[in-house]
């Protein structure tokens, strides 16, 4: 999806998430801004907004690319949860809530407004 230079600032993010500094998927993006994710995901910035609004209507395809942009094992962090706390070393936070629908990941935004990254 890529055709320009990566940026730089996707390496900050996976360190982040394997030391427990960011936990939830919209932490992601006070490190690296939400118009580049958007840019390199081939969605227009206004979509991409209205995702991050509602982030469980991302497509399961477009979670698993921008893990790749993060070098994130997403598919290691969902086979993780169902064995266990092997996803919680990895950093992620997800809850009984958090289930597959229609292709979906549908993620448990809670009383805070933030969903929590990877799914049950």
């Amino acid at each position: 999806m890529i055709k320009h230079k990566r940026d730089h600032r996707y390496d900050l993010i996976k360190p982040m998430v394997e030391t427990g500094k960011i936990m939830f998927f919209n932490d992601i993006f006070k490190y690296i801004p939400k118009t580049v994710v958007a840019k390199d995901l081939g969605k227009k910035v206004d979509r991409f907004n209205t995702l991050m609004s509602r982030v469980e209507e991302f497509m399961l395809d477009d979670l698993f690319i921008m893990a790749g942009f993060f070098e994130i094992d997403f598919e290691g962090a969902v086979a993780g949860e169902k064995k266990g706390d092997e996803a919680a070393e990895k950093g992620f936070v997800a809850d009984d809530h958090d289930v597959f629908e229609g292709g979906k990941v549908v993620v448990d935004l809670g009383n805070d407004g933030e969903g929590s990254l990877g799914s049950s």
